[in-house]
């Protein structure tokens, strides 16, 4: 395995499988996956994710509406960490993934970001985890 490149911070919003799978995709290229959480080492789950965050250059946040019978709901802790890490990282270090949806339905408070938009399709979530570590590794292009 080559050794890390650097580390990339992934936030998951409910499809931690997805996430793991991601990192794993990453691992390949000699880059560090950071999934965000894990099992908590303090009393303050808040905590544990700054330190993972500190460590990181680079984020992944893997936007997915797991919730639809919520209609459209995002975890609450995706929309922190997603806002928190738009105010603390340089723009061209955040990759947002949007799975399965539109940059045109997110909240208006999200108008005008950019995002890959990822088609779920008949897919199978190790190739949906491939299409976003080959965007990664482009530079965050998606393909024709």
């Amino acid at each position: 395995m080559p050794k890390s490149i650097e580390k990339v911070f992934i936030v998951w919003g409910g499809n931690k499988p997805l996430a793991d799978m991601v990192s794993a995709k990453l691992g390949e290229h000699g880059f560090d996956g950071v999934v965000g959480g894990g099992t908590p080492t303090d009393m303050y789950i808040g905590t544990q994710i700054f330190s993972q965050i500190a460590q990181c250059t680079r984020a992944i946040i893997l936007v997915q509406d797991i919730h639809h019978e919520l209609g459209g709901v995002f975890s609450n802790n995706l929309m922190f960490e997603w806002g928190y890490l738009t105010a603390k990282m340089d723009p061209r270090k955040l990759h947002i993934f949007l799975i399965g949806d539109l940059s045109k339905n997110l909240p208006s408070d999200l108008a005008g970001i950019w995002a890959s938009e990822i088609k779920e399709g008949d897919k199978t979530p190790e190739q949906i985890a491939k299409d976003i570590a080959d965007i990664f590794f482009r530079g965050g292009v998606p393909a024709n």
